[in-house]
């Protein structure tokens, strides 16, 4: 039950800075800011995959933190190179 309430307010906070941090009606000091939260998440997260995956002998999850990092890399760098066009 509070899992689901936990993972409920998560979403909604993350779903509100991914929508706010690509608004062009949000200040620009408050979209760099949500941005730098989402990048701190996600490279948290990748950052944790490789470190357990390192610590236990896990490829795989090894593999999957490099492979997610790497995907958010190039997403981000695509987005950037739009909004400057």
């Amino acid at each position: 039950m509070m899992d689901d309430f936990i993972e409920l307010i998560l979403e909604l906070i993350l779903d509100g800075a991914i929508e706010a941090a690509g608004s062009k009606r949000v200040p620009m000091p408050v979209r760099i800011l949500l941005a730098a939260i989402i990048l701190i998440l996600v490279f948290g997260v990748c950052g944790l995959l490789i470190y357990i995956g390192v610590d236990t002998g896990n490829a795989g999850l090894t593999v999957l933190g490099t492979a997610i990092a790497v995907v958010f890399i190039v997403l981000a760098i695509v987005k950037i190179r739009k909004h400057k066009k």
